[in-house]
C-alpha cells in the first residue's frame, strides 16, 4: 500500500468530535529534539493530527504516532505537565521505539493556560475531557490503518500526567487495560491551593527570602537532627519515611536560618490551613529532605515566575489581574471547590468498574518529590 493509498484510509476515520487535520510520513532517524531537551531520533513512523471541539471555547490538540514496521498490537496513550498547552514528543519516542501506537494531547490549553479564564470548556478539557478524546481518537485511527484494534491498551503519565492517569481509571474505565499514573496531581485544587499558601508564606508581597544555600543548610540540618525519625540508613543522604519527621523551630534555628525564615517554614511544614475554622486544606507540599531538590524551597521564591506558573487555575475563576495575596483560604476556597473541583479533581477512590473488567493501576510517587507530595498519594491509597 503506498502512502497515498494509507493517507485515504486513515483519512477516513471518524473521529469523535473532532477532525484529523494533517497525516506525514516521519522517515527514520528524523531528529525529535525539543529545544534544551534532545530526544534523539524515532522510527519510522506515521504521525496523525487531530483537532477536537466538543463544545465551544474547546481547541484540543491531539498527536497519533504509527510504527510502520514490527507494530507490537498495542496502544500508550502518554500523559503531559503542569497546564500543559503543548504536544510533548520526547514522552513518545520511548514507546514508539518498543513498537507501540502512541497518543499524546495538548489537554485544550495550546492558547496558554489563561485561556481557561471564565472558560468552562477548558476546565472540562484540561480536567478530563481532553484525555477520553485523545484516546478514543487514538484507538479509531489504529484500527483504521492496521485493520485491527489494539489488543492492550496502557497509559503512563507522571505529575499532572497522573492526574489523567487516574481520571481515566475513575471516569473512563473502558479506555485503558493497564495505567501507571506517577506522582499524580490528582487533588488539584488543594494543592494549587498549598502552593498559594506556600508562595504567600516565602514571598510575604516581597522578594524571596531564601537561597540555595539556606536550602543547602537546611536539608543538611534535618538529615543530621531528623534523619532517624525519618528513616534514614547509614549512609544515605535521604529519608525513608520522611513524613514522620515533626519538624521543630529548632532545627531551623541548628540551620542557621533567621526568625523570618523560620516562621515562614513553619507555616509551609503545618501546609494549608482554613483560618475560620482551622482545618488543614492540604498536607505541606515540601517534604522534610526535599527541601533543596529541583523544583524546591527557592522554586516557591520565584516571583512572579511561581505564580505565573501554578496559580492559573485561581485566574480561572478570579480573572487575570487577581491579586494571590489577598486570596481567603476559608471564603475563596469554598468557591474554587464549589465551582472546580468537579471537573479538576481525581479523587474518586472508588476503582471498582476499572477493576472489575480487569483493568490494572500502578502508582509510583518518589519520597522526594518537592513539588507533589507523596503524601498525597499514601492518602489516595488508604
Amino acid at each position: 500500500m503506498n502512502f497515498e493509498e494509507i493517507r485515504n484510509r486513515i483519512a477516513s476515520t471518524h473521529i469523535e468530535a473532532g477532525d484529523i487535520t494533517d497525516i506525514e510520513w516521519v522517515e527514520e532517524g528524523q531528529n525529535m529534539a525539543v529545544p534544551g531537551l534532545p530526544i534523539g531520533s524515532a522510527p519510522e513512523h506515521i504521525k496523525v493530527c487531530v483537532t477536537c471541539k466538543p463544545e465551544e471555547g474547546s481547541n484540543i490538540r491531539i498527536e497519533v504516532w504509527l510504527p510502520t514496521k514490527e507494530w507490537n498490537g498495542d496502544f500508550i496513550g502518554t500523559g503531559n505537565g503542569g497546564a500543559a498547552g503543548m504536544l510533548v514528543p520526547f514522552v513518545m519516542v520511548g514507546p514508539l521505539k518498543l513498537g507501540f501506537a502512541v497518543a499524546n494531547t495538548d489537554m485544550g490549553t495550546s492558547a496558554g493556560p489563561d485561556c481557561g479564564i471564565g472558560n468552562k470548556a477548558v476546565w472540562r478539557d484540561f480536567g478530563y475531557r481532553a484525555t477520553h478524546l485523545m484516546t478514543v481518537a487514538a484507538k479509531a485511527i489504529i484500527e483504521s490503518y492496521y485493520g485491527v484494534p489494539p489488543k492492550y491498551s496502557y497509559f503512563s503519565g507522571c505529575s499532572t500526567g497522573g492526574q489523567q492517569a487516574l481520571m481515566e481509571a475513575q471516569r473512563y474505565p473502558e479506555d485503558y487495560d493497564g495505567i501507571l499514573a506517577s506522582a499524580p496531581a490528582y487533588d488539584r485544587t488543594n494543592l494549587h491551593m498549598g502552593f498559594l499558601w506556600d508562595w504567600i508564606a516565602v514571598n510575604a508581597g516581597k522578594t524571596g527570602m531564601f537561597t540555595v544555600e539556606d536550602e543547602v543548610k537546611l536539608v543538611k540540618a534535618i538529615l543530621d537532627q531528623c534523619g532517624e525519625e525519618g528513616g534514614r540508613q547509614p549512609g544515605d543522604d535521604f529519608m525513608y519515611h520522611p513524613h514522620q519527621i515533626k519538624m521543630t523551630p529548632q532545627v531551623l534555628v541548628e540551620a542557621g536560618l533567621n526568625n523570618e525564615q523560620i516562621e515562614a517554614l513553619m507555616k509551609i511544614y503545618a501546609g494549608a490551613m482554613d483560618p475560620e475554622t482551622g482545618e488543614r486544606i492540604y498536607e505541606s507540599t515540601v517534604v522534610p529532605g526535599s527541601e533543596n531538590c529541583d523544583m524546591g524551597l527557592v522554586h516557591r521564591c520565584e516571583h512572579p515566575q511561581f505564580s505565573d506558573a501554578y496559580f492559573y487555575i485561581f485566574r480561572w475563576l478570579f480573572g487575570a489581574d487577581f491579586d494571590f495575596t489577598k486570596f481567603d483560604f476559608h471564603r475563596d476556597a469554598e468557591r474554587i471547590h464549589k465551582e472546580l473541583d468537579e471537573y479538576l479533581n481525581a479523587n474518586n477512590t472508588d476503582l471498582s468498574a476499572f477493576r472489575d473488567r480487569g483493568g490494572k493501576l500502578l502508582l509510583i510517587h518518589g519520597t522526594a518529590d518537592p513539588i507533589i507530595p507523596y503524601t498525597s498519594s499514601i492518602r489516595y491509597y488508604r
